[in-house]
């Protein structure tokens, strides 16, 4: 599941780290006083190295002398430093954030985009507030610890982030059953977890509600290829139009084809990772670089494609069903990866919720297409579903 994919939407970042505003002005070296010598080579050297160590913007960066990745990192480990000692404000603002360096495919939509494209796109966060006794743990694991997250890089809404989902009206959020089963199978979860609506940029504050209900499809467990599917009951004062809120259409609704055909073109959307990846570490990206997700939601376009696709790629042998959507890319880097699960996958032609982020062997890889629930195959299951009780977790 995209546990790997636990996932994000990939338009490919390259693994470098920046902190400050794009538009900043690079710094440039002191003028030698009138009738004195210029400042030699390695003066000009130092002082750009200090520039970017004190204002780390691309701009900044250009003027480093030498290895530019060299300066990133020693930034990088500099800021991780900076938070530990001082959690404030300043010192958060200076923690990395991955920037779209050479992108391959994908457009972050601005909240305008968002209203037109995607405003159905829920996100689904850990209720759960790291301390610094946590960041400090977490900051002594060695690299090569699969459990060790790079909380002192990350601010506060990326460590919370978990994984996308979909508003179908009425306080209901469509989402990935392994997005409730790796959080927690117990009341709990309704604790765990929060959804958050309506808005496009994660580092700002938003429209947030809890969960007074959770329903897993009950043949998840047994078959987690398949049946990857939960509903999320919200606590919601008031009705969809007073919130401002535009549910997603599902597949075969009035106005919407009920066919899915191969070769359509779709989308999805989410705020997940933005490296590509084969199936190794989850916070590594195939370069090495961490795994970072995107505080802007991001869209990447795709086709349907026939399920023997899929059935090529020897992960996937013997796991594709009928409720199921193969879909992907003819070329790489365009795809869901970790944090994106739940996500939506929509028809272009007509904005039918069609599919569920679901699973998939590694990230961005070229001829790996995604696998995705296939909302036609869950209509009836959804009706259903709306009908269990309050205030648990239920499997039906």
């Amino acid at each position: 599941m995209r546990t790997d994919r636990a996932i994000s939407l990939l338009s490919v970042a390259a693994g470098l780290c920046f902190f400050s505003p794009l538009t900043a002005t690079a710094a440039q070296p002191p003028s030698a006083p009138a009738g004195s010598a210029p400042p030699s080579p390695s003066r000009l050297c130092d002082d750009a190295d200090a520039a970017f160590l004190r204002d780390p913007t691309p701009a900044n960066l250009m003027q480093v002398c030498g290895d530019k990745a060299a300066a990133v990192d020693r930034q990088c480990k500099e800021a991780e430093a900076a938070v530990i000692r001082d959690p404030s404000p300043a010192n958060q603002a200076r923690v990395c954030q991955a920037v779209q360096v050479g992108a391959v495919g994908g457009i972050e939509l601005t909240q305008e985009g968002f209203e037109r494209e995607a405003p159905w796109q829920a996100e689904i966060y850990s209720t759960y507030r790291y301390t610094a006794a946590d960041v400090d743990a977490d900051t002594a694991k060695p690299d090569s610890a699969v459990d060790k997250y790079y909380l002192a890089r990350k601010a506060p809404w990326e460590r919370a982030h978990r994984c996308g989902g979909v508003y179908i009206g009425d306080g209901w959020v469509l989402t990935a059953a392994h997005c409730v089963t790796t959080a927690s199978t117990g009341p709990d979860f309704l604790t765990m977890r929060e959804v958050r609506l309506g808005r496009s940029d994660l580092s700002r504050p938003g429209p947030h509600y809890r969960i007074r209900a959770a329903i897993i499809h009950k043949d998840y467990e047994k078959n987690p290829n398949t049946n990857d599917i939960a509903l999320l009951r919200l606590n919601m004062p008031k009705s969809d139009k007073a919130l401002h809120l535009v549910p997603a259409h599902l597949i075969g609704e009035p106005g919407r084809t009920a066919r899915l055909k191969v070769d359509e073109p779709v989308i999805i959307t989410g705020w997940g990772a933005t490296g590509a990846k084969d199936d190794g570490p989850m916070m590594r990206s195939s370069d090495g670089s961490i795994e970072r997700a995107s505080a802007q939601l991001k869209e990447v376009s795709l086709f349907v494609m026939a399920p023997d696709k899929c059935e090529k790629v020897p992960a996937y042998r013997g796991t594709m069903s009928a409720d199921v959507i193969c879909a992907g890319s003819p070329e790489a880097g365009q795809d869901a990866c970790t944090w994106d699960s739940g996500g939506p996958l929509v028809r272009v032609s007509d904005q039918a919720l069609v599919g569920l982020v679901s699973r998939g062997y590694g990230c961005g890889l070229k001829d790996v297409p995604g696998i995705y629930t296939r909302i036609s195959s869950y209509r009836r299951w959804i009706e259903q579903a709306k009908r269990a009780p309050m205030g648990k977790v239920t499997r039906m």
